[in-house]
């Protein structure tokens, strides 16, 4: 007995300290509820999870998402007013050029043209010239430069050329631009090509707003289901129907025979009758006429 309590005993320390190990304190300092029953092992209460809760959370953190991320909003440049400003150009003092010009640059833009000053025996200009450029379309407009040297006794002479393509950006920020200008001799290197240096300040813009293509509402496409029936036949259903059609086609034949022939035999006996009847006419013919004679003797 004194050892089957001392057993007793023990089983009660060691549940208690298994009980001491598995007890939590939070961080509010309360204790959680521990059950009252030594032998059964604690087990964690879980939680029921309610749908209609589910639902509302999701709903609440969509509205919130909605409320949060506001509408992005493209815009887009339709029209502007630039002010070109011609500075400089550098780089035609190479060997490969002529050794001193009286260089000019000409502006192209759709229908516009203008035209800066000729600087006389310089492989430095310098002019300084702005001009007011109305642009209509920025995505697909392009400026083309051409740097001439001026004759006096015939046309000018083309040193080096390049286009400038427009976007939206050249027309709605102020920008500086280094303009690498092709020369006519296909010679030059692209190190030694001649350089013009300009400014664009746009101004006078007009934006048009632009919705990206995730915001536009997409229309809603109905679809139709087709109702399909489906005949499920069993393999010696389909033999036996063959069966019954080539039958029904062989008795149709012979029936269709039959007919003929019982045709043709009536028509024989017509014609049978009809060549009896021309006899027997022509018969009697022949004995009125013989009548005929002899009375009129």
């Amino acid at each position: 007995k004194k050892k089957k309590k001392k057993k007793k005993k023990k089983h009660r320390v060691e549940n208690e300290q298994k009980e001491e190990t598995q007890h939590e304190i939070p961080e509010d300092g309360q204790e959680l509820d521990v059950p009252t029953n030594p032998d059964e092992d604690p087990q964690p209460s879980e939680k029921k999870e309610d749908p209609i809760e589910d639902s509302k959370k999701a709903s609440d953190s969509q509205f919130d998402k909605d409320r949060t991320e506001p509408e992005v909003k493209e815009q887009k440049v339709v029209s502007c007013e630039l002010h070109l400003l011609i500075k400089e150009a550098t780089k035609l003092d190479s060997k490969d050029l002529f050794s001193k010009v009286d260089p000019l640059v000409e502006i192209k833009i759709n229908k516009q043209k203008f035209k800066t000053k000729a600087i006389n025996n310089s492989n430095h200009p310098v002019w300084n010239e702005t001009f007011k450029i109305k642009i209509q379309n920025p995505e697909n407009d392009k400026i083309h430069f051409q740097l001439f040297d001026k004759d006096l006794f015939s046309k000018n002479d083309l040193i080096a050329q390049q286009e400038l393509s427009l976007s939206s950006t050249l027309c709605s920020k102020p920008s500086s631009q280094e303009i690498r200008l092709q020369p006519k001799s296909k010679k030059v290197s692209e190190d030694k090509w001649p350089l013009l240096h300009i400014e664009l300040k746009p101004t006078n813009v007009q934006f048009e707003v632009v919705t990206p293509p995730s915001i536009v509402e997409q229309p809603k496409i109905e679809k139709r289901e087709q109702e399909t029936t489906l005949e499920i036949v069993n393999p010696g259903e389909n033999e036996n129907n063959e069966h019954e059609e080539k039958q029904n086609k062989e008795q149709q034949n012979v029936e269709e025979q039959n007919e003929e022939e019982q045709n043709d035999e009536n028509n024989d006996e017509n014609q049978e009758e009809v060549q009896e009847e021309v006899q027997e006419e022509n018969h009697d013919e022949q004995e009125e006429k013989k009548e005929e004679k002899e009375e009129e003797k």
